[in-house]
């Protein structure tokens, strides 16, 4: 009779033991394909991100183009005058401004520039820019003790 009793219990371990095994498996299951769902949105949704910075970029920097062109045309122009000239300084001034604001935010959402170095580029290419307005020299000294001009 003991020998009965410790074979049922051995029994109900061991389809225990076969159901927590199972359900680790579905649960297992489950989560992979949960993960793979979300890969496969985030994948969808960061295509879509560079889709519309692509889409800006080419529709608001040919119009911003375009008022550059035409405020040079107009500071070139000998017959505007000097009010005029003025006035057109400043939207070519404010055009450039918007422009390298829009190139900043698409550099931003280029997920293939996420890197220190494309960063320390950037930061570079705008110290520059920025300070060769005010005739200063700009220096990025690298982790690698380089100075970069």
């Amino acid at each position: 009779m003991l020998q009965v009793e410790e074979l049922q219990k051995q029994r109900k371990f061991t389809i225990l033991q076969l159901i927590a095994a199972l359900l680790s498996v579905i649960i297992l299951s489950l989560v992979i394909v949960i993960i793979r769902r979300k890969n496969k949105i985030q994948k969808t949704l960061l295509h879509q991100k560079n889709e519309i910075s692509k889409d800006l970029h080419d529709d608001i920097g040919s119009g911003l183009s375009g008022i550059l062109i035409h405020a040079d045309l107009l500071l070139k122009n000998e017959e505007t005058s000097e009010k005029n000239k003025v006035l057109a300084s400043k939207i070519n001034l404010t055009g450039k401004e918007i422009s390298q604001r829009l190139n900043a935010f698409i550099w931003s959402l280029n997920t293939e520039q996420n890197t220190l170095q494309h960063f320390s580029e950037y930061v570079k290419m705008y110290g520059a820019t920025l300070l060769k307005k005010h005739q200063l020299n700009f220096y990025l000294v690298h982790p690698s003790k380089r100075v970069i001009q």
